[in-house]
């Protein structure tokens, strides 16, 4: 499907944190021709997707992981033949990928999966291929008429050591001690400045940040306890996102930045984002709580994303995070439904931070790219469940409009991310044909500017 040669954009009509997006249209500096490609494959429902180059030849692969044979969950009744499969598209030159190929299979009879999470494509052996941390979470499925037992959790780590030429050997490597509140994310880095890659990943139960120092062979430490919380806070840090980080260029160590809720003692949560720093012989500092929204009673209220990278093109890391946008007027300071705002944080390479700086305005989602060009302005792209589309927002270099595009996805999104191919930028959407039929619908979107 091809959108036609001009697009007539919609315009943001926001006044949020003081910043004006006015109304009326503009035409953009680059000819917009998205693209929409569209395969289906019948393996399965779709969980969640990752890509990296899994073969070495310079071009994006997709590891897709589906659920095949799911139980009823709804009907309490449990299927023995459940599992969890895990799919390599290989790419190609053309700008495709060949069909999926099974990796591997993990069977949970009378589970189901709940929470999955993936760790960034990166060599952590050390012998050259690339590969890959994933965290599944499992529960059991419930009897008709009872709630779900979140304390039947159990939280695998497998580590899928790539062989350099698409393939790899899969090794259960842990049950994870974190609880009932599983981890959503999994990052790695240098954390200790050993030259090895380490594993990360959050504990909200404890509240607390679980590191697994690499001691090279394949072999990892006893996860280390990092306690997010001080004497000094104001409010109890709930880890929910973590990230990777060089905040401070000289360590030799990486940082991790910490972004979730904090909540206070009359049960009401705010978004924080705190900095762990490393400080020698895998011992961390915290730096203070920096609060970043609006007070509420709901979690979901405060929820966010988090992406590091360099941004503003200065050479130093950057932070993007999201929070739900409020209204600025006299009398009104509830959130807007739907609707989360973007932020720079921009860096200086010392471990500090200039005042966050709203950059967009886009539907309530997972953030999938942000980049910035001069002709153009901010360039956002978010993948929105709730409006089952995804969302372009191109903000001018002035901030004075913004335009956005939603282009809708066939089927049930489940996840999104963005590949690139030489410099040039796609989207590969997963979603559910119709939530029982075990085929996976692919849509890749094209033509970005």
């Amino acid at each position: 499907m091809r959108i036609g040669q001009k697009i007539k954009i919609s315009v943001l009509n926001l006044v949020v944190a003081n910043v004006i997006f006015v109304g009326g249209s503009f035409s953009l500096e680059h000819n917009f021709l998205p693209e929409i490609v569209t395969s289906t494959f019948p393996v399965g429902e779709p969980f969640a997707l990752a890509a990296g180059d899994f073969n070495g030849d310079s071009l994006p692969d997709l590891l897709l992981i589906a659920e095949a044979n799911r139980p009823d969950i709804f009907g309490g009744i449990p299927n023995p033949n459940y599992e969890v499969r895990f799919y390599i598209l290989i790419g190609q030159e053309n700008r495709s990928w060949a069909l999926p190929r099974l990796v591997t299979v993990v069977p949970a009879p009378g589970k189901y999966a709940w929470v999955s999470s993936v760790s960034p494509a990166i060599d952590i052996d050390g012998d050259g291929n690339t590969d890959l941390a994933v965290v599944l979470t499992f529960l059991s499925v419930p009897q008709p008429s009872l709630p779900v037992d979140i304390q039947t959790a159990e939280t695998d780590l497998f580590l899928f050591w790539g062989q350099g030429d698409g393939s790899f050997t899969v090794e259960h490597k842990a049950r994870l001690g974190v609880g009932f509140l599983p981890p959503s994310v999994i990052t790695v880095g240098d954390f200790n400045g050993d030259k090895l890659i380490d594993l990360a990943y959050p504990d909200p139960q404890n509240p607390s940040v679980q590191i697994m120092f690499n001691k090279g062979a394949r072999n990892f430490s006893e996860p280390h306890i990092v306690q997010v919380a001080s004497e000094e806070d104001e409010c109890m840090p709930i880890p929910g996102i973590l990230a990777t980080a060089k905040l401070i260029e000289e360590s030799v160590a990486d940082s991790l930045v910490i972004l979730g809720p904090c909540k206070s003692d009359h049960d009401s949560y705010e978004q924080f984002i705190r900095f762990l720093w490393p400080d020698g012989d895998e011992a961390w500092k915290l730096s203070p709580v920096y609060k970043t929204g609006i007070e509420s009673k709901k979690l979901t209220e405060v929820a966010g994303n988090l992406l590091v990278g360099e941004y503003d093109g200065d050479g130093h890391v950057d932070l993007i995070f999201t929070k739900r946008l409020s209204f600025s007027g006299p009398s009104d300071t509830s959130a807007v439904p739907g609707i989360m705002g973007v932020y720079l944080l921009r860096g200086d390479g010392k471990g500090t931070f200039a005042t966050p700086m709203l950059i967009g305005g886009v539907f309530w989602g997972k953030l999938l790219s942000v980049q910035y060009k001069k002709s153009l302005g901010w360039n956002i792209i978010t993948l929105s469940s709730d409006e089952n589309a995804v969302q372009v927002v191109i903000v001018k270099p002035d901030s004075s409009y913004a335009a956005s595009l939603s282009i809708p996805i066939k089927g049930y999104v489940v996840d999104g991310i963005v590949v690139d191919w030489n410099n040039v930028r796609e989207v590969v959407v997963i979603s559910s044909l119709d939530l029982k039929s075990e085929v996976i619908v692919v849509q890749v979107i094209r033509g970005f500017p």
